[in-house]
């Protein structure tokens, strides 16, 4: 459940993992809301670090060691930065861009794309991130205690990182990322329950306060939207809802349609697969009859026989259970026209008026409902009794149409001709 609180109206670029093994991807989280999307549709490998440049680019660090440049939403990167990839940055009120590399500090320069060491933090000594409270520069870092890995605090000294000064010895909650909002809070996140939920980090007091709670995993790299920064576009993923194995297909009414598909989806890490049955292939969505996670469709109203209908298979984001069809990036398969069939029907059939003596044959004549060609079988009955065996027409495409029918030697009395079956192009009945 989300903690919507408006007290925090800041939006977040940070990277991200929707569900334990996915790729990362670049997101943004709005923090009144706690809405959140992703702002490129590639991922962008194993990462350290974010940092949203006045101009709205993003430069994005990776623990395989490049530092990129990005315009979202170009999903390829525009520059590279030459050195190590950073730990922490942050654009600090004296104007310079602060960055931490290999338990360095220094300056970014956005212009060339160069970073300028200022020198190394105190030993063994890992700083991972970097925040403000007014002008005065922070740093989560990582320091081994009695061969224990634990989280500090430090006051970074802007000349001489060495003369950095401890400040907590021990933070809640493993945090390490942080990004400080115009504001002056201080964001952080925690791992809760294998999901990452943001919160405020208290300075003061050492202590942090849910913000929002995501189904997140692996955040890594906050940064704050710089002031006047448009706040960048959804992306959408790479997904795909892929191909039917048929473009038409026809059900014998009252059955069921059971939709298939190739093994060619391709799903983004929140995506889920969903089917819809509908009326219009220009207006999928705005004609929508059905819907269900199954691709399973009964013959119940408003369906009707003889009508084309169409079924898709769809990619999307759950809501309540069924894919959201108002997903920006849904993707909608090409579509299957279905039509439901009535069965055949015998309409009439027309005996000699006169008997038919014992031996002898008679034309019968038959109408039937449905589509040629037929496929229809008859014998000769009498009280109930089988007189003849089982005779077959096969491919009849006339309609009325007529056969003989012949009554065995020494029948007497009336016989009854009898139509066993009847297929027609499409449906057999009974």
């Amino acid at each position: 459940m989300s903690l919507i609180n408006p007290a925090y109206g800041q939006i977040v670029i940070f990277t991200a993992r929707l569900g334990p093994n996915p790729p990362q991807y670049v997101f943004q989280i709005d923090l009144a809301t706690c809405t959140f999307c992703p702002i490129l549709e590639n991922p962008v490998g194993t990462i350290q670090e974010t940092l949203v440049l006045p101009n709205g680019n993003v430069v994005v660090s990776t623990q395989l060691g490049s530092v990129s440049v990005y315009e979202p939403p170009n999903p390829n990167p525009i520059a590279t930065v030459p050195g190590p990839y950073w730990f922490g940055s942050l654009i600090h009120p004296n104007g310079n861009i602060y960055v931490t590399a290999g338990g360095q500090l220094g300056i970014f320069d956005p212009v060339n794309n160069t970073v300028t060491n200022i020198g190394p933090f105190p030993p063994s000594v890992q700083p991972y991130d970097l925040f403000l409270v007014g002008s005065t520069m922070y740093a989560f870092c990582e320091v081994v205690v009695n061969g224990v890995a634990v989280r500090q605090v430090y006051e970074v000294n802007l000349t001489n990182p060495a003369a950095s000064t401890l400040v907590y010895a021990n933070v809640p909650n493993s945090l390490y990322t942080a990004a400080t909002a115009a504001s002056g809070q201080i964001i952080s996140t925690v791992n809760i329950g294998g999901n990452v939920d943001f919160v405020e980090y208290n300075f003061s007091t050492n202590s942090w306060t849910p913000i929002c709670n995501t189904p997140l995993t692996f955040i890594q790299g906050l940064s704050i939207l710089p002031p006047g920064v448009p706040v960048p576009a959804c992306a959408c993923l790479l997904s795909s809802a892929g191909t039917p194995t048929v473009t038409t297909a026809n059900v014998c009414v009252p059955n069921a349609y059971t939709a298939t598909f190739n093994n060619n989806t391709q799903l983004d890490p929140d995506d889920a697969v969903g089917y819809i049955l509908f009326t219009d292939p220009a207006n999928p969505i705005g004609s929508v009859l059905a819907q269900n996670n199954t691709g399973v469709f009964p013959f119940v109203p408003p369906l009707v026989a003889g009508t084309t209908y169409y079924v898709s298979r769809v990619v999307g984001n759950l809501v309540n259970g069924q894919i959201n069809l108002n997903d920006p990036c849904l993707d909608i398969s090409p579509e299957i026209a279905v039509i439901w069939r009535p069965k055949p029907t015998l309409v009439s059939l027309t005996t000699p008026s006169g008997n038919i003596c014992g031996g002898a044959c008679g034309t019968v004549e038959l109408t039937l409902s449905g589509t040629p060609p037929f496929t229809y079988s008859w014998q000769v009955q009498q009280g109930g009794n089988v007189l003849t065996p089982l005779q077959f027409v096969f491919n009849s495409f006339v309609n009325p149409t007529t056969f003989q029918a012949c009554t065995p030697v020494g029948t007497t009395g009336a016989v009854n001709v009898v139509i066993c079956s009847v297929q027609d192009l499409y449906c057999q009945s009974p």
